[in-house]
């Protein structure tokens, strides 16, 4: 039991944070984008989500990346399953044409910026959290859900984080829920899902259906009660590409 001054209780919520991310800091494409699903009830949400892998015979993981003809019927009934939850989406945008500066210095220096302000603008006050990472490439001395979870807290001045772990997303479907939202965002930016007629790739097909879903046209930057994308602004005498 938390306690505010007068010593009148606190019933802090609690949520889980799905985090994933699309697309590289360094060479190769112009856009990299972290996202993250927040849910209170991600056992619910999962359950849900694997009862459609035994429904479709979908035993491997899912990737935005995967996607094609036959598995759009799939990714759609994922889709709505995750709209149908309490899930928040969110998303930092890096458009590495823009802003260098988002990206400079060592790939573990900017992946736990990048995360630390996605989970510091989707937290609330008095709010207990736990924050499932996928595991990446770092050094063997680097343990970025240790970092993250301390800069977190510290901009938050709270012990909101109370746990961030790094886990294989191959085992973890919410990692891949997130990993769907990302690569839906970062195709948006790169190839914009609104205009007519509607683009007819299984990639288009389903970005459009997530972004309908959450009431959204697209994925540019903005806040509604659902979702919440930001992209990157270059500092103040920051060079751009």
């Amino acid at each position: 039991m938390l306690f505010a001054d007068g010593d009148r209780p606190i019933k802090p919520q609690t949520a889980q944070f799905f985090v994933d991310e699309s697309g590289s800091k360094g060479s190769g494409g112009r856009f990299f984008v972290v996202s993250a699903i927040k849910t209170r009830n991600p056992g619910a949400l999962i359950r849900q989500v694997d009862a459609l892998r035994d429904a479709y015979r979908f035993r491997s993981e899912f990737k935005y990346s995967g996607i094609n003809a036959g598995s759009v019927a799939f990714y759609r009934e994922v889709i709505r399953v995750l709209a149908s939850s309490d899930a928040h989406l969110s998303a930092y945008v890096v458009d590495k044409n823009v802003n260098t500066e988002a990206v400079a210095g060592a790939s573990w220096d900017a992946h736990i910026r990048d995360v630390t302000r996605l989970i510091v603008g989707s937290t609330n006050k008095n709010e207990l959290t736990s924050v499932a990472l996928d595991i990446i490439s770092f050094p063997k001395n680097v343990a970025v859900d240790d970092a993250i979870k301390l800069e977190v807290n510290k901009k938050l001045g709270s012990l909101s984080v109370v746990s961030c772990l790094c886990l294989d997303s191959r085992t973890t479907t919410g990692l891949q829920l997130a990993d769907l939202v990302a690569g839906a965002i970062a195709f948006d930016r790169k190839q914009p899902i609104t205009g007519t007629p509607p683009p007819a790739s299984p990639k288009a097909q389903v970005a459009r259906h997530l972004a309908e879903r959450f009431n959204l046209a697209d994925f540019r930057d903005q806040r509604t009660q659902r979702v919440n994308i930001l992209t990157a602004r270059p500092s103040r005498g920051a060079k751009t590409a």
